[in-house]
């Protein structure tokens, strides 16, 4: 089966079911739903244009959040996947509506730019899992990341970020969660060094429309995916989108790598 992360809290242990929030890691080396995610063309063009090289993808996650559950306090992705130079970024598509009642994403916009900051072990036991540690914030600088199913936040591995526990009664909270580094940027990672995959956009970066940016502080664009191949080539032999299955709207916020 697909690799875990040694330090989730075990069945039997302290945590219970309610209180733990489980993810699936790499699931692409088996699924080939979750493989057509990891390397669609359009999402990795967005990629490649972000970090303005030809990427790798290493790392999948599929995350549940059922009612009730913890989120992780705010920290840094590239905290726990070190990489030089620092590439890394980070996609998270909404499986479901992600809101502030059901845990959704919060962020620090700006953080990115601040470098790698000190973590500390949990505070709030209430509403952050106890397994991992924390990077204390201002919350006054706080914004939550609220998305449709199928929408998409692209961010940088150094942009600040977490979430609160899900306090809806009856909704999940599930994501495809993936993180891409440019094909020479040196990962520390052994388990990580094992998995890239080398992607490329296909030529199809055009098939996404970039649209009129939103309201909102995250300084966010928004992008439409089209097929490019369906467009290109009307008589493939299905006449269905290559690609039908990936979200249909994108969100990028704090990318810059200033």
């Amino acid at each position: 089966m697909s690799e875990t992360c040694a330090q989730m809290p075990k069945i039997g242990s302290q945590e219970t079911d309610a209180t733990r929030h489980p993810r699936i890691f790499n699931a692409h080396n088996q699924d080939p739903v979750q493989l057509r995610l990891f390397t669609d063309p359009r999402v990795c063009g967005v990629v490649e244009s972000l970090i303005g090289l030809p990427i790798a993808g290493i790392q999948s996650m599929v995350m549940f959040k059922e009612p009730g559950m913890r989120g992780q306090a705010y920290h840094q992705d590239s905290h726990y996947i070190q990489n030089t130079p620092d590439t890394l970024t980070a996609i998270w598509i909404a499986m479901e509506p992600a809101n502030t009642e059901n845990g959704c994403l919060h962020v620090v916009p700006g953080s990115h730019c601040d470098g790698i900051q000190t973590d500390h072990p949990i505070t709030n036991h209430e509403e952050h899992e106890s397994w991992t540690s924390e990077v204390s914030v201002d919350r006054d600088r706080e914004t939550p990341v609220v998305l449709d199913t199928g929408d998409v936040l692209f961010f940088h591995g150094q942009l600040l970020h977490g979430s609160y526990r899900n306090q809806s009664a009856d909704s999940f909270r599930r994501s495809f969660v993936s993180h891409y580094v440019a094909q020479q940027t040196h990962v520390a990672r052994q388990d990580l060094r094992k998995l890239p995959i080398a992607l490329h956009s296909g030529g199809r970066s055009s098939g996404v429309d970039c649209l009129d940016a939103p309201g909102g502080s995250l300084g966010q664009r928004s992008y439409r995916l089209r097929d490019r191949r369906q467009e290109d080539e009307p008589g493939t032999s299905d006449g269905r989108s290559t690609c039908e299955s990936v979200p249909t709207n994108i969100w990028v916020g704090d990318t810059s790598r200033a």
